[in-house]
């Protein structure tokens, strides 16, 4: 029985154009629809369009004549609409999505197994982190970490280890008091309150003037105030790193060595700090949006952040580029991303380079050119990763041709 030879492409994006170039040459027949063609007027966000709509053009397209279908539009919700409207026409078809937040589609592909799904930062992120040289093995202690989730606060824990320690403050003062001066637990609590305040009405004092008891009186509002500084400059200390990391007396500078600076903390950056600090590597992150979601989680598990233009060449050198073993740059733009890789060559000449570069082709040239070691584009390796397994469907193994 032969194998139906065709795929329809859903989105829009240079995933799309790429997915389809492969699979032409590999003599695939393509059926694109551009995420504009499921408007059904112009003034109608996709969102926000008739799912009737969506699914008759899907028909209209042939979707019953294919043997694949692959949704790759670069925005996640855009995705997870096609996939519903996809399955409502033919809920057997084979599905070959890209999602960015695996969470939305969870519930579909645990009961739809024809649907598999792939996440392009991940994909791309595995590459840079295994051209990453290895100066040393990993210790059983510092590998296979997780890097929190960018919901994570990094003070989380740190209200409630506060309000132990005071409880701890007043209980503790309280017992002493009891024990000393022969009162009822109302008394030594009211007794302690008025110590460590330091405001007292008449109506509460000591009767022990014992040396022990002035000391330890002494000693507890010396701790009380230690403890207020201390857990003053621990909010103060979460709520600037929130924003920036640069001290108050000059800028944040590093002395690491051997470690790996990550230009960029988007989904990709996000993606290959996760892989790096997942095999215990030492990593310093430049990041130019203070605002970035991702922050949060990265600061959260200890990975210093340089809040800066990545591009300007005094960033790279307060993150230790000197003695770093690579850089790898994930920016959106393939121009920024060149520049920093020229700037780290000169402030480290045997530094590894490893960059996100959109165009395959300037990629390439990038690399003879300009001493690039690693030049990897997440659309083209994605686009690869799906047609590959596609066409291991739709050809026999034996005769399948490669691009």
């Amino acid at each position: 029985m032969s194998v139906n030879k065709s795929v329809m492409i859903l989105g829009s994006g240079r995933l799309s154009h790429r997915l389809s170039r492969f699979f032409r040459e590999r003599a695939v027949n393509v059926i694109e629809i551009g995420s504009k063609e499921f408007k059904e007027i112009d003034e109608t966000e996709i969102q926000e369009s008739s799912m009737d709509y969506a699914q008759d053009l899907l028909i209209k397209k042939r979707i019953n004549n294919v043997s694949a279908v692959c949704i790759v539009d670069s925005e996640d919700a855009v995705n997870l609409y096609l996939l519903m409207a996809v399955l409502a026409v033919r809920e057997d078809v084979s599905v070959y999505a890209t999602f960015f937040n695996d969470n939305l589609v969870s519930g579909l592909t645990s009961t739809h197994r024809n649907v598999k799904t792939y996440n392009p930062a991940i994909i791309v992120s595995k590459l840079f982190a295994e051209v990453i040289p290895k100066s040393l093995p990993y210790d059983d202690d510092n590998s296979h970490r997780i890097l929190r989730t960018y919901s994570d606060s990094p003070g989380d824990g740190l209200i409630a280890k506060l309000i132990f320690g005071f409880i701890w403050l007043l209980v503790s003062g309280a017992v002493f008091f009891k024990i000393t001066e022969q009162i009822d637990w109302q008394k030594s609590f009211y007794l302690v309150v008025t110590v460590i305040t330091s405001v007292n009405f008449g109506d509460a004092g000591l009767k022990n003037y014992d040396p022990m008891v002035d000391l330890t009186r002494m000693g507890l509002m010396i701790a009380t105030y230690s403890y207020v500084i201390v857990a003053f400059a621990c909010i103060v200390d979460q709520m600037v790193k929130r924003r920036t990391d640069v001290l108050m007396f000059g800028r944040k500078k590093y002395n690491n060595r051997g470690h790996v600076i990550v230009c960029g903390l988007g989904r990709v950056g996000y993606a290959i700090v996760q892989e790096l600090f997942s095999k215990g590597e030492d990593i310093i992150v430049i990041e130019e949006d203070q605002n970035n979601k991702y922050l949060l989680a990265v600061r959260a598990s200890k990975v210093p952040v340089l809040i800066g233009d990545a591009t300007l060449d005094h960033y790279l050198i307060d993150a230790g580029i000197a003695k770093a073993k690579a850089l790898i740059c994930a920016i959106d733009g393939d121009l920024a991303n060149l520049e920093i890789g020229v700037n780290a060559r000169v402030e480290n000449n045997s530094i590894r380079l490893s960059l996100r570069i959109s165009d395959q082709s300037t990629a390439e040239a990038m690399k003879k050119q300009l001493n690039i070691h690693h030049v990897f584009s997440k659309s083209h390796t994605t686009a690869k990763t799906i047609c590959d397994q596609v066409c291991q469907v739709i050809y026999p193994q034996s005769l399948t041709p490669t691009p």
